[in-house]
């Protein structure tokens, strides 16, 4: 998934895409959480809360 940093975002497909992908976000100990609209855009989103030092 390469270097992520707290505040960063990964668009998703779809709902099983933003689950899977928040999965392998919390076996990686990397806190996230969902959103559903960015910018004015609606759609699937991670945002990165919090990653491992």
């Amino acid at each position: 998934m390469g270097k992520l940093k707290k505040g960063d975002t990964i668009q998703c497909r779809d709902k099983e895409d933003l689950l899977n992908t928040a999965l392998e976000l919390d076996k990686l100990h990397i806190k996230n959480d969902f959103l559903y609209e960015k910018d004015g855009q609606k759609g699937y989103w991670i945002e990165i809360l919090e990653t491992e030092a």
